[in-house]
Formats: C-alpha cells, structure tokens, sequence
C-alpha cells in the first residue's frame, strides 16, 4: 500500500480520504479497525505533530510514535478491504484505497503451520502465531469451544489480520478454545484451514 514512505502531510491527506470514502459505505459494514478509531488516531497524530515543530524531543518521539500507530491501522484496513473485496477493482477504489497492479501469477498460497495458543497474563485473552505463509494478504481466525474431532461442532469467526499472530479477548476465563487459521491471498485465493491448537483462556 506504499504507507510506510508517506510523508506527515501525505499520511493525514490519505487517512482523511479513507476515511471520507469508507464512512457510511455499504460494501464495509465493519471495518477493522472502525473508522471513528481511525478519525481519532489521525487527530491524535495531527496534534502530535503540530507540537513536535518546536523541536521537543519528547513532542518528535510522540509524534513518530503515534504516526507508527496510524500506519499500522490504515494497514489493517487495507486488509479488511482486500478481504471484503476479494479482488473487485471497484469495490476496493471505493474505499479510497488504491488498487495494486498485478504482478506476474504466484503459486497457490498453503495452509497455515504451527498454530500456537498460549494464554496470556491478562483474563479471558489468548495469543496466537503461526507460521508466515508466503503470498497470503491476510488471515481469517475461527474458535470453537466444542473438539473439532465431533462432526458438530461450529466454528465462530475470532478475528481478521495481516500478520501471522493475534490475541483475542473477551473469552471466559477458565474455559478451553480450539482455534484454527486460513491464509487468503489475491482475488478469491484461500488456503484450509490449519490443524487447530489448544488452549484455555486465563
């Protein structure tokens, strides 16, 4: 998406268009992160930033820091707009996000591998990694509280990212999730799903 290299002025322009373009759109009805949170990071960042030009090394480090924060967001949104869009050019344009020129064709992406569940020190919240799967965009994470061995059991969604971990929140403390993982690429790629991994929530 080019936002690592954008400028301050450049990041602000960018976030504002997004965020005029994917408020109230029909093809995003939840946006990870929302776009209220990424309205408030923005000025947030604006404010930083206007501070940080009397050269205040605290007010700078505030400043990257919460531009950092920024990048990061726009990233994830970039994500979940991929995903919704599954390689529509014009749903994608409508969220003010740009859509990449195609490179030659990739191999097809692979199921993820070593999923791990660890609990975390905090209760009710579960962290997850697994190992990077080349070419995939993002990740799609789904838990059950049921064994996946029983053909009844259901898969509830648990989280949408970019990168190959996660921590997921709001779980009953005490009480054991399976979690499962798939890779999604460009257009409708998709890998299956990951053996799954164990764990009790804190």
């Amino acid at each position: 998406m080019g936002i690592a290299s954008l400028s301050t002025k450049s990041l602000v322009t960018f976030s504002k268009d997004v965020e005029r373009n994917m408020d109230g759109n029909a093809n995003f009805p939840s946006p990870v992160p929302t776009i209220a949170e990424l309205t408030a990071k923005r000025i947030e960042f604006v404010d930083a930033a206007s501070a940080a030009k009397f050269g205040d090394r605290r007010a700078i480090f505030q400043r990257n820091t919460l531009g950092e924060e920024l990048k990061e967001m726009l990233r994830q949104l970039g994500a979940y707009v991929a995903f919704v869009a599954q390689g529509d050019g014009n749903v994608i344009l409508s969220s003010g996000f740009e859509v990449r020129r195609e490179a030659e064709p990739t191999p097809p992406i692979t199921e993820p591998t070593d999923l791990n569940a660890e609990r975390s020190g905090q209760s009710g919240q579960v962290i997850l990694d697994w190992a990077a799967v080349r070419y995939a965009l993002n990740y799609q994470v789904e838990m059950t509280t049921t064994d996946p061995a029983d053909p009844a059991a259901v898969w509830s969604p648990a989280g949408l990212t970019s990168k190959s971990k996660m921590t997921v929140d709001n779980l009953n403390p005490g009480t054991y999730y399976w979690f499962r993982v798939k890779a999604y690429g460009r257009r409708d790629e998709k890998s299956g799903f990951s053996d799954p991994a164990l764990v009790m929530a804190a």
